[in-house]
């Protein structure tokens, strides 16, 4: 009987590697058959080269005649061109993505009960030590994985989204609307995930938060409006609206503990700048859009930040800070 050519054989040893990879046992008749071995000793000779040729460790279950994987020692279990912490990377890499992507969820733990069969125990503890440190202090605002796909298709295909919104901006009710959605561009701030585009609902574009969606459907029979030439992405995450048409000169006299933190925002806002003073203190100036968005942050650490321009942000966040003496009686 000729010998197998050397593509055939490498074809059935990768497919043998998937195998264990992704099943927690095989039957040895079903691999037998699974893989179209004319005899028992190719199979046993392919076994053994895996086993002493590429380092993976197979065991053999006499009593239910079953092939499974050993557990991962202080070495890798299959010999692979990534080195360990390469693969811790990728480990890592992979939760994140289904913790901050709500359409992978389901792909990334099956990805992830395949890369850890790669990896020795102490790299799967520190993959999970590592991502779970990220994952607690980032939560992801609810949101449906479906819509959010449909959003991500139709950016790449330019097509126009029907969706139902939610705002609880309008009041004294907040409104549901239908929109219909230019989608141009996603980003994540504030712990949830927003798209910005045109909707024919407002003369100017702006931002919808993605889990305030109802229901989405992309459609093919609408004309979709392409974004201006000159948007950008960037700008979109330092202000809820950077095409405003009015900006603010915004310097902030900060104190510590806050005085540290501050020191290490690095673009937070566009044109920031960040002044050491000898007291410890730093004044902390910005080109801002949106004076509502930047009340917050302040009111955040209000016994540490003194306004110092402008004038208009004084008079928000006294407001503020008049309601809330008011709530507390």
């Amino acid at each position: 009987m000729p010998k197998d050519s050397s593509s055939v054989r490498l074809s059935r040893l990768l497919n043998l590697i998937k195998d264990f990879i992704t099943k927690e046992s095989i039957n040895k008749e079903d691999l037998y058959h699974r893989h179209g071995y004319a005899s028992k000793k190719t199979l046993q000779r392919d076994l053994n080269f895996l086993r002493y040729e590429l380092d993976v460790q197979i065991i053999y279950d006499r009593r239910s005649r079953t092939y499974r994987l050993a557990e991962c020692g202080p070495g890798f279990m299959v010999k692979s061109p990534l080195s360990e912490m390469e693969t811790l990377a990728l480990l890592v890499g992979t939760k994140l993505s289904g913790h901050f992507l709500p359409f992978l969820s389901e792909s990334t733990k099956e990805l992830i009960s395949k890369l850890k069969k790669l990896m020795p125990e102490s790299s799967r503890f520190q993959a999970d030590t590592l991502s779970e440190a990220i994952i607690l202090a980032n939560p992801v605002s609810r949101i449906d994985g479906s819509i959010f796909k449909k959003v991500v298709d139709a950016i790449h295909a330019k097509k126009v989204i029907k969706a139902q919104y939610r705002s609880p901006y309008e009041l004294p009710v907040p409104q549901e609307r239908v929109h219909l959605i230019s989608p141009w561009f996603l980003y994540f701030k504030h712990k949830a995930w927003y798209v910005w585009g045109k909707s024919n609902q407002y003369d100017k574009s702006g931002s919808f938060r993605i889990s305030r969606f109802r229901y989405a459907e992309i459609r093919d029979d609408m004309k979709y409006e392409e974004p201006p030439e000159n948007i950008r992405i960037e700008d979109l995450i330092h202000s809820e609206n950077p095409f405003c048409d009015e900006t603010y000169d915004l310097k902030l006299k900060i104190k510590e503990p806050f005085a540290t933190s501050v020191k290490d925002m690095l673009n937070m806002y566009p044109q920031q700048n960040i002044i050491k003073k000898p007291d410890g203190t730093v004044v902390f100036s910005a080109k801002v859009h949106n004076l509502e968005e930047v009340s917050r942050w302040v009111l955040s650490s209000a016994d540490c930040v003194e306004i110092l321009e402008p004038q208009e942000l004084k008079e928000i966040v006294r407001k503020k800070a008049m309601t809330i003496l008011k709530t507390i009686g």
